[in-house]
């Protein structure tokens, strides 16, 4: 449930989305939203999900031989990524943790 902003009744405030413009702000990194953007669940083939799951990330798109990621932090270890697609150049940008963490419980329930 997002927080109240007390000096303002009434008004809900998506923590989620503050706190990923926040790091996205001071990482540099550009910002993504994720709830109404397909997914393409194929991308995963890139992204081991324990590695997705640990990291919080999700991949986004392959284009131009670059696999953009969406991450919660700014500095998701994807050393694991790179050691695999040692070719593969990769893209970061930082998404809402909860909007990352519904996609991830989606896969799941579907490779369940």
């Amino acid at each position: 449930m997002p927080a109240i902003d007390q000096s303002q009744p009434g008004q809900a405030i998506d923590t989620g989305v503050e706190a990923a413009l926040r790091i996205a702000m001071k990482s540099g990194l550009p910002f993504a939203g994720l709830r109404h953007r397909p997914i393409d669940y194929r991308l995963f083939s890139y992204v081991p999900f324990d590695v997705a799951q640990r990291e919080a990330v999700v991949p986004l798109s392959l284009e131009d031989d670059t696999l953009t990621l969406a991450a919660a932090t700014g500095t998701p270890d994807l050393s694991e990524i790179r050691a695999t697609f040692p070719a593969l150049p990769l893209r970061v940008v930082v998404a809402p943790g909860n909007e990352i963490q519904t996609i991830l419980d989606h896969v799941r329930r579907e490779a369940a």
